[in-house]
Parts: C-alpha cells; structure tokens; sequence
C-alpha cells in the first residue's frame, strides 16, 4: 500500500520521473550481486514515459578512484537500460565486480524526453 502511495499521492516527492528504491543483495559467489530497481512517474502518470537508465558503480581500485558501468559488469546480459512504463517498472539483474576493487557508491542515472531526467547516488549497502 506504501508502495502505491508514494505513486499517486507522494509527501515530499516533485511530480515526474522518481527512482522508488535501489537495493542490492549477494548473488551467492565472491563479487556476485543481484540488483532491483524500482522507478515511478509520480502524479503525472496519464501517458506512458520511455527512456534509457545507466547504472554505475563508484569505488577504488588499486588506489585508485573507479567507476564501472553495470553494462560492462553483468556476467549474463541481464543489465536492461531502455524502460518505458505508465506508474512503475521494476529492473533486476547480476554485476560481478573485479577482483581488488572496493565499492563505494552507486549512481543511477534516468534519461527520458523533455525534462524528465534525474540522477541519485546510493551508498553501497548489500543486504543479506
């Protein structure tokens, strides 16, 4: 119900394009995860909304500071980046990091016609 809430009646939230939630999970092997990514269109969702997401990992390297596309990362093609949706769409897929590298951030970035374009940064937090 909180869900479907925060969509069509949010309490802090702009209207347009919002990123619900991004959460990550152990994919069950060293540098294996799983990925879910939920987007809204919040209070303007009388047409469909269509556009491209890019995912991205922030982290260091050997010293040095990285960012990797999740693209690159995904061991089974599983990273979608087109979406097009009336109130949500959910994303899931699997990233294997390099061996050596030490995640620190996420950054997702939503690309749709007009104005309806946003980025935010997660913290990586793997859960379970």
């Amino acid at each position: 119900v909180d869900f479907y809430r925060g969509i069509i009646s949010p309490a802090d939230r702009q209207a347009g394009l919002d990123i619900q939630s991004f959460k990550l999970s152990s994919g069950g092997e060293k540098g294996l995860y799983h990925y879910d990514l939920v987007m809204t269109q919040v209070l303007l969702n009388q047409r469909i909304v269509s556009g491209s997401v890019k995912v991205f990992v922030q982290g260091v390297q050997d010293g040095v500071p990285v960012t990797l596309d999740f693209k690159k990362l995904s061991p089974n093609n599983s990273v979608t980046e087109a979406f097009k949706f009336r109130y949500f769409q959910a994303l899931a897929g699997d990233i294997r990091l390099p061996e050596g590298f030490v995640a620190r951030a996420v950054q997702v970035e939503i690309t749709s016609g007009g104005s309806n374009s946003m980025n935010k940064s997660f913290p990586w937090a793997v859960q379970g």
